[in-house]
Order: structure tokens, then C-alpha cells, then sequence
């Protein structure tokens, strides 16, 4: 096990787990200046700020190949398993290596308004999948970071404790959630508890108070009616640190108040087979498969 006791039990109950140097912070700056000539061909931008006309640049492709190959280090391929199980992550992955993708480089968005706890873009995985519990692509999401990512400085937003509520959501609901799309399901759930609500804007809740949703989704324990402790916090780190997470977590982007480049990589870790809640002998559960059935009692 390349993950701790402690580590396992921080991702079954907050729904995610940092690890880091799981990638060398030399080999990490060394794809980012690689990152960085890409980002030239494809948007005409460089490391200088005055290159940037825009506030978000998306790079929609995964690398696998050259500097990136590198990248597929033992640590953070073993901590993968440690959570998904042994022989259980997708052949492609066990053969080609980790595809390093979808690049969402925040050099500044919303940088001119106040920073808070962002209403819109928080969502869980299961855009292009019917939402279900039980699915191969829902293995884990992946962020790896190749800058330094500071407070305030476009961090991606996690809503830890979250991937409880939509997996009782999902177990309770899987009959009728069949039937209709994940665009449907999610504005449900926002709906199914009062801190979501707030969260997503989906009520009608206001703060007279400066920094209101900061304090409250950030700074004050916040437990649900089945006792699920509910915070927002960023996913900072250094250069090489990876944050594995579940997939029934909600997240969203955060502005960039630094307006220095985050750099990261945004991409699921899809499963060989579907998660299975129900093992024969009741053994062999993977970490993942635990923290699902821990949420929903079986």
C-alpha cells in the first residue's frame, strides 16, 4: 500500500485524498515549460503576462507521450489502486500509462470582482453517463498539478463530504434516475438538502454580511440531518501534488485573484468493470467500492 491508513479513511470520509510529490516537482516544472510551448502553438500565449487576452484557456487533449510518460510515476499509479482496487483500473492505463488531460489554464478569471464561494459550475461527475451508482467510468477524478497553486489562485473547489449525500441520493432514487439525464438529476439533487441549496444557489439565500458564503461553506462546521460534516475547500499545492477524488463529489472552479498561471490537469480514472456493492463472500471490496457502501449503510 502506497497510501496510509490515515490517507484511506480521510478519502472514505472527506472524499478525497492529496498526495503529495506524486510526481517529481523537477520533472512537474519540466512539462509545465513543455505545457507552455503548446499553449503558445495553440493560443499564441507565453509565460508573460502581457500575452494573455483572455481570463481562462482551455486545452481540451490528453498527452500520454515523451516528458509525459514520465509522469505515469509509480506513486501515483499505486495510490490509484490503492483506492480502486488491484487489477481493477482500466487496461489502458495499466498499459500506456496515465493520460494527462483536459487542461483548464486559469490565468485570471475573475480577477476584478471579489473573491468568494462561487453559486454556479458546481456539479459531481456523470455529464456524458446516465447517473447511477454503478458505472466502469466512474472510477476517480484526477487533478494533477503542474504550477504551484496558492490560496485564491484559481484552485479548483471541492464540497468535501458531498459524495455521501449523492450516493444515498443515487441509491435511493436509481429506479427513477434511469429514466431521465444527468441535466436533470443534478438541479434534484441541489434541491435534496439545505446546505446544497445554498451552495448552489438553488433557494433563495442571501447574507447580509461581507464574505457571507466564505464563512459559511468555508469556515463553520457544517453537519447534515445523518451527522455528514459538509465543507468547501481549495485543492492547493505544489507543482507534483495530486489530489484523488471521488466521484460523487461536488466541485467547481475558483477565481484567480493572483493572476499567476494555474496549471493542472483535470481527468477521470475510469474502472475495468463497473463498481460492484454486492461481492460474493463480502470480500474484496476496493477502498472506492467501501466508501459507497459505507455512505448507504449495507
Amino acid at each position: 500500500m502506497n497510501l496510509t491508513d490515515k490517507q484511506i479513511e480521510h478519502f472514505m470520509d472527506k472524499g478525497w485524498v492529496k498526495i503529495k510529490g506524486a510526481i517529481n516537482r523537477n520533472l512537474a516544472l519540466r512539462t509545465q515549460r513543455y505545457l507552455w510551448e503548446i499553449l503558445g502553438v495553440k493560443f499564441g500565449i507565453t509565460e508573460n503576462q502581457e500575452s494573455w487576452k483572455l481570463p481562462l484557456y482551455q486545452l481540451s487533449e490528453n498527452y500520454r507521450h515523451g516528458v509525459f510518460s514520465e509522469c505515469s510515476t509509480s506513486k501515483l499509479i499505486d495510490s490509484i489502486k490503492d483506492l480502486v482496487g488491484v487489477n481493477r483500473l482500466d487496461d489502458n492505463y495499466e498499459k500506456d500509462g496515465i493520460p494527462f488531460g483536459w487542461w483548464p489554464i486559469n490565468v485570471g478569471q475573475g480577477s476584478t470582482e471579489e473573491w468568494n464561494v462561487p453559486v454556479d459550475g458546481w456539479h459531481w461527475d456523470g455529464l456524458h453517463f446516465r447517473p447511477q451508482v454503478e458505472n466502469p467510468e466512474q472510477g476517480l477524478l484526477m487533478f494533477v498539478l503542474f504550477s504551484d497553486i496558492k490560496p485564491r489562485g484559481g484552485a479548483a473547489l471541492l464540497a468535501e463530504g458531498t459524495h455521501k449525500l449523492v450516493v444515498r441520493f443515487l441509491a435511493k432514487y436509481s429506479k427513477y434516475l434511469e429514466h431521465i439525464a444527468y441535466e436533470e438529476a443534478l438541479p434534484l439533487m441541489n434541491k435534496s438538502n439545505p446546505w446544497l441549496t445554498e451552495l448552489t444557489g438553488t433557494g433563495s439565500y442571501s447574507d447580509k454580511y461581507e464574505n457571507g458564503r466564505i464563512r459559511k461553506f468555508m469556515k463553520q462546521d457544517y453537519f447534515d440531518s445523518s451527522g455528514t460534516l459538509l465543507r468547501v475547500i481549495e485543492c492547493v499545492g505544489e507543482a507534483g501534488d495530486a489530489f484523488l477524488i471521488h466521484p460523487f463529489i461536488y466541485r467547481t472552479g475558483s477565481q484567480n485573484h493572483l493572476r499567476e498561471a494555474r496549471i493542472m490537469c483535470n481527468y477521470p480514472v475510469p474502472l475495468k468493470e463497473k463498481i460492484n456493492l454486492k461481492r460474493e463472500g463480502d470480500r474484496g471490496y476496493s477502498v472506492l467500492e467501501e466508501s459507497i457502501r459505507r455512505a448507504i449503510e449495507l
